[in-house]
């Protein structure tokens, strides 16, 4: 994984039942941010039922498409797109508009897992 800071800002990408989010909320702190997003509306409910805020970033969970997102370019310091990355026909452009939400800032990062 990309190894998230204390009061970074994370996206997590197809985020399914919120495994990532959740650890990433965890290491950014109550300083930092963190969003999942995902197609599935039961994946989300899942993840919100799973997702704890004991001193760790609050989690905005959003129901979207990773085609279009509710987000500019720069917005986050990591994007994450863990086991989703096979579900998509156009792979390259996913791996593009995920390094688009990090690329206008430095130190930022993207990375794309497939099991």
């Amino acid at each position: 994984m990309a190894e998230p800071k204390v009061g970074e800002r994370v996206i997590d990408i197809a985020c399914g039942t919120g495994i990532v989010s959740c650890v990433s909320a965890a290491k950014v702190g109550p300083t930092g941010t963190v969003a999942g997003v995902d197609l599935n509306p039961g994946m989300l409910a899942v993840a919100r039922a799973l997702a704890t805020t004991d001193g760790d970033a609050s989690i905005q969970w959003h129901e979207a498409t990773a085609n279009i997102l509710p987000f500019p370019g720069g917005s986050f310091d990591i994007a994450y797109c863990q086991l989703g990355l096979q579900f998509f026909a156009d792979r390259g452009a996913l791996c593009a508009r995920c390094a688009g939400f990090c690329l206008q800032r430095d130190g930022s990062r993207s990375w794309c897992g497939v099991a």
